[in-house]
């Protein structure tokens, strides 16, 4: 009897650990998240790679999947799995130059379940759209002061910017330049094209650097970082993880890492639930 007890316990003690499931990775929500960031991410590679390369590089699924993933359907978003899905089907579909001018109309975020007031992270959270966050704060409470976009050739100006793709030229929004064609200035360059406006004033292609080269945010010879990694100190290094310390928020890890009060905060539901 000894014996065989002893066979029993041996044989327990080599018999293989039971398998970890990762829940997450079964999940519907999380599917639809990557299915949206791998249509997105091929469309960027497609229509802006150039742009892709220096905004989210080699990690675009992952880092677009968890942007969705931490974002759709919690804390009062009224995004549900099907929303997801659909929006990711129109992105697929879309020309580039309709990709690049506008997000496809299915892909507008249906308005939240949080009213003026209540606390917030995220936009998509609330009943108006708008999740107004203070500049040292990566919380905020929902609120219905949004600021509306003037379109092309609208009055523009310092309180009322213009949209996507558009700047404010002598009071009125204009296209920004392509490559190639003339500027005043910073900000005036498609960003799709991942362009400067350079010393002579003209729009040209700005440089693109790896993690370890020299990089610097100098207007007139901007060189980025090829995205995950940061323009830190004028090195393309490694993005810094939440509570490292900080001056600006381009330097923190992750697609809501902000730098608050002089530390990465990565801005989610749960953390703004609890304000």
């Amino acid at each position: 009897m000894a014996r065989f007890l002893l066979a029993l316990l041996l044989v327990s003690c080599a018999a293989e650990p039971a398998p970890v499931v990762d829940w997450r990775a079964q999940s519907p929500r999380l599917a639809a998240c990557k299915a949206l960031a791998e249509a997105t991410c091929a469309r960027l590679e497609s229509c802006a790679p150039r742009s892709a390369r220096i905004s989210v590089g080699t990690a675009c699924i992952a880092t677009l999947t968890d942007a969705c993933f931490e974002t759709a359907g919690l804390g009062g978003s009224a995004r549900s799995t099907a929303d997801v899905r659909a929006c990711a089907d129109a992105t697929r579909a879309s020309s580039c130059e309709r990709f690049l001018a506008r997000y496809p109309d299915v892909c507008e975020l249906p308005r939240g379940a949080l009213a003026d007031g209540v606390g917030c992270a995220f936009d998509e959270q609330c009943a108006s759209l708008h999740c107004r966050r203070p500049a040292d704060s990566a919380c905020g409470v929902c609120a219905t002061d949004t600021v509306a976009l003037a379109g092309l050739g609208e009055p523009c100006g310092p309180m009322v910017p213009c949209g996507r793709l558009l700047f404010c030229d002598v009071s009125r929004c204009a296209p920004k330049r392509k490559l190639g064609e003339s500027c005043g200035g910073v900000g005036q360059c498609d960003p799709f094209e991942a362009a400067i406006c350079n010393e002579t004033y003209m729009c040209q292609t700005a440089a693109v650097a790896q993690l370890g080269q020299a990089c610097t945010f100098t207007a007139n010879a901007l060189t980025l970082c090829e995205a995950p990694a940061r323009c830190i100190d004028d090195r393309c290094v490694a993005a810094k993880r939440d509570g490292a310390a900080c001056i600006e928020s381009h330097e923190c890890e992750g697609y809501y890492g902000e730098c608050i009060r002089g530390h990465c905060v990565r801005r989610t539901v749960e953390l703004c639930a609890q304000k």
